[in-house]
């Protein structure tokens, strides 16, 4: 297993960093070796990105009433505007290079875990009015990897806000993905974990 401390790893809150530790510490034994790897950053292009489609199907409802959408979702929307046929044909290239380059990865671990996100899970409403900010996406990555991927709790911090580890795979390896995240989960109990409040438990 692979471990991309490398950008991934940066930021991270205190709870996070500790919780994620020792569940790679609890998988250490079930795995042949942990090391560290270092994974591809994708280049950005100017007014280029693979999310124009998005724009492209929203744009009768987006430009008939854009005041219903969320503000992040307006932003968003009103950015891709701007995007050009070059830049994203060169968006589409650098994609294939990054996931070129990714294979190369799997050459050498069969999966990694890092957090799913840098911090505890925030609040909903925070969420949904913008009060804090947003730290680096540790997902977004993995889509444009085209791998597959998947959050399981790892802890808890001590508001009781669930805090994810991530487990992600070759492509096309949902298999060895779902090993690993079951390994995990029969090393500890987290996912039973019983929320007083709702009486539910998390899937």
């Amino acid at each position: 297993m692979g471990v991309p401390r490398d950008y991934f790893f940066e930021r991270l809150d205190p709870d996070v960093a500790r919780l994620v530790e020792e569940a790679i510490g609890l998988l250490q034994p079930k795995v042949r070796e942990i090391r560290d790897v270092t994974l591809p950053r994708f280049q950005f292009v100017k007014d280029g990105s693979y999310n124009v489609e998005l724009y492209h199907y929203q744009k009768p409802f987006f430009d008939k009433s854009p005041e219903l959408y969320h503000p992040w979702s307006r932003r968003q929307l009103e950015g891709l505007k701007s995007v050009s046929a070059v830049g994203y044909v060169e968006t589409l290239k650098r994609l294939r290079e990054c996931r070129r380059d990714i294979r190369r990865v799997f050459e050498d671990v069969d999966g990694l875990v890092l957090p799913t996100m840098r911090e505890p899970a925030p609040p909903l409403w925070e969420v949904i009015h913008e009060l804090r900010e947003t730290p680096p996406s540790n997902v977004s990555a993995f889509n444009r990897f085209g791998t597959p991927a998947v959050s399981v709790p790892c802890g808890f911090s001590p508001e009781g806000l669930p805090v994810g580890l991530q487990v992600v795979g070759r492509p096309f390896d949902e298999a060895g993905v779902l090993s690993v995240a079951y390994t995990y989960q029969q090393l500890k109990s987290w996912n039973q974990r019983l929320d007083e409040k709702r009486k539910l438990t998390y899937p």
